[in-house]
């Protein structure tokens, strides 16, 4: 029985893909920057970006970064999504801060190509969380004076 590739017309010299072959690391890098942007979620990006080190300095380039506080939550924070702050804890909140911090730096201080750097994060009193509200922001790093 035929596999259906041998179907397929073909030049001679182009290979058949073989099962297990990479082959989106053969893609250009403004290609695999294009994919890493429609994940929609830069922390994924940057945690896809480790499959690779070819794709190490991959996430850099991305060219509006959104970071959100809620991608650094523990999980039984986020259980009721951003509407539903009832669990947020401020130690919760106080472990988030530094890793999240930490990234919107990097890309700040990333000499590559980010046009606009998009941040949600909350605004509360420190003695509560109570009364946390989501608020969001973007800017141009390269507008800095």
């Amino acid at each position: 029985m035929l596999h259906p590739m041998e179907l397929l017309p073909r030049p001679s010299n182009q290979r058949v893909a073989i099962a297990g072959e990479d082959r989106i690391s053969e893609l250009p890098d403004d290609v695999l920057v294009s994919i890493l942007e429609k994940l929609g979620n830069t922390r994924q990006a940057v945690a896809t970006s480790v499959l690779s080190r070819r794709w190490l300095h991959l996430p850099w380039r991305i060219r509006r970064p959104f970071l959100s506080i809620f991608q650094f939550l523990p999980r039984s924070a986020r259980a009721g999504g951003e509407d539903g702050l009832k669990n947020l804890q401020q130690r919760d909140l106080d472990r988030a801060i530094p890793p999240f911090v930490r990234a919107a730096m990097a890309f700040l201080a990333s000499p590559t190509a980010t046009h606009c750097l998009a941040l949600r994060f909350l605004l509360t009193t420190r003695r509560t969380t109570s009364s946390s509200t989501p608020c969001a922001t973007s800017f141009s790093p390269r507008a800095r004076g």
